[in-house]
């Protein structure tokens, strides 16, 4: 995807590959923070899509239906804008008719015309239309220990360039590029405001001490990885395996999905990984001071003149089976919890865009991040989504009329 150009006052920089953690407006309610200058401005047009896959839940490799994150080019050669153009412009398919079916047995999502489609009344929660999505490298003021990945709805990204627009013309080219001459941006969000007045961006006047300092001068976050168009072989993939109508039917060209490899679905090797390593650690934390103690109790009695080493040989031995147990009985608990709760778990869960974590399908506000999310339909002269209390689309000026 291009990298958003106002003015042409964006270098072309990519920052670090470096692991990413993500910056949560929603959750803080305010901020004031700085953009990175090394991260630049990027805009995608992604779909959040599900898909049935292997992911780590409690400790454990489960199959799971979440959201994955498909960047498009272009709604005329993206498969899944084909697939909901395909679904409006079939009148013989109700809007009740389930389309999509995602996973297996009691972890299995159905999606139907109207919820694809977004069609007034079915919500927004299953509407699989692309959201525009600006990408910002920035530096919290309240942790500037660290550059964060930000991710704002199409709203708030113009906002927050429109505010560098307003400070170039006031203060001049160098002046007012906040990449040459880093100024803080205050931007805040509100649940209970209209959709378009949810986000703010205003110009805010703190201070740059050494810490924040330090990290604009640092090599940033890469957001150029998260624009990366989406493999067409992957999206035919994730469309056949849960399409209940024949593609042929809908006219959708899905050969590609042969090419794809399923185990790229799944979330656990690097997780997997991480656990080996753990458990590995655990063990020879375990193991190590046992044989010790061993070692020194078969050396007392070798040594029977020093009395000393063969009671502080008992002693280590009694305070590492203190140790294992209160490891083990831990464990127990837990075990008994995750069981417990397996149990009750019944309701499909998906990835939440915000924070990436698993949620009730129908939840309403991530128990997480605590994120809450618009409510947008499509509107039927330039298929933009717009806010569903919006009369005019902000995209082509035309009266909203959704499909």
């Amino acid at each position: 995807m291009a990298k958003l150009d106002i003015g042409g006052f964006i270098t072309d920089t990519k920052g670090s590959n470096k692991a990413v953690e993500k910056f949560d407006l929603k959750g803080k309610g305010k901020a004031i923070i700085f953009l990175h200058p090394k991260s630049g401005i990027f805009k995608r047009d992604a779909h959040w899509f599900p898909v049935y896959g292997e992911v780590i839940e409690d400790s454990k490799k489960v199959h799971r239906v979440y959201n994955t994150c498909i960047v498009h080019e272009d709604a005329k050669n993206c498969l899944i804008c084909q697939l909901r153009k395909a679904l409006r412009d079939n009148e013989d398919i109700d809007d009740d008719e389930v389309i999509l079916t995602v996973g297996e047995g009691e972890n299995s999502v159905d999606y139907n015309k109207g919820e694809i489609t977004g069609v007034e009344g079915y919500g927004w929660k299953k509407n699989i239309s692309y959201k525009t999505e600006y990408l910002f490298g920035v530096v919290d003021t309240a942790e500037p220990n660290k550059v964060l990945s930000f991710s704002a709805v199409k709203s708030l990204g113009k906002k927050i360039t429109k505010t560098i627009e307003d400070q170039i013309e006031e203060e001049g080219e160098e002046e007012g590029n906040p990449f040459k001459n880093p100024y803080a941006f205050k931007l805040t969000y509100d649940k209970s405001a209209q959709s378009s007045d949810m986000y703010d961006s205003k110009w805010n006047k703190f201070p740059i001490n050494d810490d924040i300092q330090e990290q604009l001068d640092s090599e940033g976050v890469n957001n150029e990885q998260f624009t990366v168009i989406t493999a067409e072989s992957k999206v035919a993939y994730i469309i056949k395996q849960s399409l209940v109508y024949s593609s042929d039917e809908l006219e959708l060209d899905l050969s590609a999905a042969d090419d794809f490899d399923p185990k790229e679905l799944n979330r656990t090797e690097k997780n997997n990984t991480e656990e080996k390593d753990k458990e590995k650690s655990k063990e020879k934390a375990i193991k190590e001071p046992v044989k010790t103690s061993k070692e020194v109790s078969k050396n007392s009695k070798e040594v029977s003149k020093n009395s000393k080493i063969s009671k502080t040989s008992k002693a280590v031995e009694e305070k590492e089976e203190e140790k294992e147990e209160e490891k083990v009985e831990p464990a127990k608990t837990i075990k008994t919890k995750m069981s417990k709760t397996a149990k009750k778990t019944i309701k499909p869960q998906i990835n939440c865009p915000e924070c990436d974590k698993l949620m009730d399908e129908d939840a309403n506000i991530c128990p997480h991040c605590k994120a809450e999310f618009e409510d947008f339909v499509e509107c039927s002269s330039c298929g933009k989504d717009v806010p569903s209390d919006s009369t005019i689309c902000p995209n082509c000026d035309q009266k909203v009329a959704p499909f």
